[in-house]
């Protein structure tokens, strides 16, 4: 989808976890955290989501509202 599209955003849907048949409510095991999982990585793996996140928001009506 292109950027200033008038076309709905696709839906997000959240991945469901076979074994329990509900909505997954982490990606990690238990007492994994970002920093075990990703070690050197965490940092700039953490500096990606904030900046797709950034992203993202930016391109929403409703969040520039408030800012003005």
């Amino acid at each position: 989808m292109e950027l200033g599209s008038t076309s709905p955003k696709p839906e997000f849907v959240i991945p469901v976890n076979t074994m329990k048949g509900r909505a997954k409510s982490s990606y990690y095991a238990p007492k994994q955290t970002l920093e075990s999982v990703f070690e050197r990585l965490a940092a700039t793996v953490e500096a990606c989501r904030i900046i797709l996140i950034s992203k993202y928001l930016i391109d929403t009506s409703s969040v520039l509202d408030v800012s003005g």
